[in-house]
């Protein structure tokens, strides 16, 4: 005697497929969420090996950080481009060309075919990355080509030295409020005023594209939203500025 075998039914196929989607629509976000938060986490262990390596440099120079450029032509002296500093901290970078780093060492976030040669392993790091290195926005020819004098820079654990930026393009959206005032290289520029084709922002990649991670002079990283990072009434953050108390 022959035994039937029970096959499923269109609807319990399309019950099946409707708890499938379901279950999907529920831990997609979860794993995004995860994805985000490792890309964020990376990002801030590439800033503080490049921190530390930029303490080192102070060490091993009288205590004068890293200088933005060592001479005026910015391309053949930008601080992304000192050797020094980049055997330090162990970034692999172009020969020729050492303002350009390999992936591992930039924000896993930025997509390299649009900040570098067209390539997906390989980016020019002042697009990704930024140096505070002068005490005030009126002044910024201050001390572009020295560095900042540690012993100068007041509460180091609260005075930021490398952040988060983009240059050449609008920031990354955050949450849509504007930001007029911005730095890069150690320059802060109103993006309604003066050199506005330069395009120097701080970036928020992070955390929903609300956060941007800083090094601080002390060594240490942070994920900074951008409502701490914002001061509306004089455009001035304190973090910003190393001999602002």
């Amino acid at each position: 005697m022959k035994t039937r075998r029970k096959k499923f039914t269109l609807i319990e196929l399309l019950v099946v497929i409707a708890i499938i989607a379901i279950l999907a629509g529920i831990l997609l976000p979860a794993l995004n969420s995860a994805r985000e938060k490792a890309f964020q986490t990376t990002c801030m262990g590439t800033m503080k090996t490049m921190i530390l390596a930029a303490l080192q440099y102070a060490d091993d120079n009288d205590g004068k950080m890293l200088p933005r450029q060592t001479t005026s032509d910015f391309m053949a002296s930008t601080w992304t481009r000192n050797e020094h500093f980049l055997r330090l901290a162990g970034i692999k970078y172009s020969k020729n060309y050492p303002m350009y780093w390999y992936k591992p060492f930039l924000c896993p976030v930025v997509d390299l075919t649009q900040k570098g040669w067209n390539r997906a392993d390989i980016g020019m790091a002042t697009n990704i990355f930024g140096m505070q290195d002068v005490k005030d926005p009126v002044s910024m020819e201050e001390s572009k080509e020295k560095g900042v004098v540690l012993n100068q820079v007041f509460a180091p654990s609260s005075k930021i030295f490398f952040q988060e930026s983009t240059l050449g393009g609008q920031p990354v959206v955050g949450n849509g409020t504007e930001r007029s005032w911005t730095l890069t290289y150690g320059e802060n520029i109103n993006q309604d005023s003066g050199p506005t084709q330069w395009k120097n922002w701080i970036t928020y990649r992070h955390n929903g594209r609300s956060a941007s991670n800083n090094a601080y002079f002390d060594g240490h990283v942070e994920c900074n939203s951008y409502s701490l990072m914002l001061d509306n009434a004089s455009n001035r953050n304190k973090r910003l500025y190393y001999m602002y108390k």
